[in-house]
């Protein structure tokens, strides 16, 4: 029953018996719990999703990379590993067209000259910045004996650093589709290679044994976890990878590659 001095519009819970105060203090607390469980419910959920898009693929194969060398081999089964772990300069795209890589922009600044602008901000595995010096270093590598990339660069003679990020490719003669040969070359680490003496590609056909063969330290989209010759090679996701906000670049945590014999 409303009082008489207060209309239906003004009724307050000041107003009501005691019981009907208990009643929606009860029903408020109730209702409270309830928003809090479906907001904890809610960011469980959000974790859960979380984990469930942390995924492992496993490939069988019936070929070992043998080298993670990335200038050693130039054969699929090799690259296929191997530039999971580094990245070139340029690449392709879904359509096989030229996209940057490491390098942002190209230029034919002379007849016997391409200027590259680098990615900043570009680290390797082991935390240490992508530059000038790396690039000019990987190209002089892939491009001596014994890699086996150095078919790619024929007419290349020498790299030179113009600033930390920025670089010419040096030729012999006028190339206008040079960019074109430029995927697939590895981008290294001079320091890394100079710390580990592997400044020169392992010599494959030979069977050397370098620091290159079982170590590698890149600059892509996984890391190398794990390589046991003709077994198994486990590779984890770079989380400081350059390209992960493309919305391509998928959800595979760790790639485990089983060789079956």
């Amino acid at each position: 029953r409303v009082p008489a001095s207060v209309t239906q519009g003004e009724i307050g819970a000041s107003t009501l018996p005691s019981k009907s105060q208990t009643r929606i203090r009860d029903a408020m607390t109730v209702r409270k719990s309830i928003h809090r469980f479906a907001r904890l419910a809610l960011v469980l959920g959000i974790a859960m999703l979380g984990l469930a898009h942390a995924t492992t693929l496993r490939i069988a194969s019936a070929f070992d990379p043998q080298t993670m060398d990335p200038h050693a081999l130039a054969l699929l089964y090799h690259s296929r590993v191997a530039y999971q772990i580094y990245d070139a300069l340029l690449n392709r795209d879904e359509q096989y067209a030229l996209e940057p890589s490491l390098a942002l922009s190209w230029q034919n600044t002379s007849p016997t000259s391409w200027r590259f602008k680098l990615r900043p901000g570009v680290t390797f595995h082991d935390g240490t910045p992508f530059t000038a010096d790396d690039a000019v270093f990987s190209i002089e590598r892939a491009m001596a004996a014994p890699s086996q990339r150095s078919f790619q660069l024929k007419g290349v003679t020498g790299a030179r650093k113009v600033d930390a990020l920025t670089f010419d490719i040096l030729l012999e003669a006028p190339d206008a589709v040079l960019p074109e040969k430029l995927p697939l070359i590895a981008m290294m680490s001079r320091a890394w290679a100079e710390q580990n003496k592997v400044e020169r590609a392992q010599d494959f056909n030979a069977k050397q044994e370098t620091f290159a063969v079982r170590n590698a330290n890149g600059t892509g989209p996984y890391r190398l976890e794990r390589y046991e010759t003709d077994v198994r090679v486990v590779l984890m996701r770079n989380p400081k990878w350059w390209g992960w906000a493309e919305k391509r670049s998928g959800n595979v945590d760790e790639v485990v590659l089983l060789t079956i014999r």
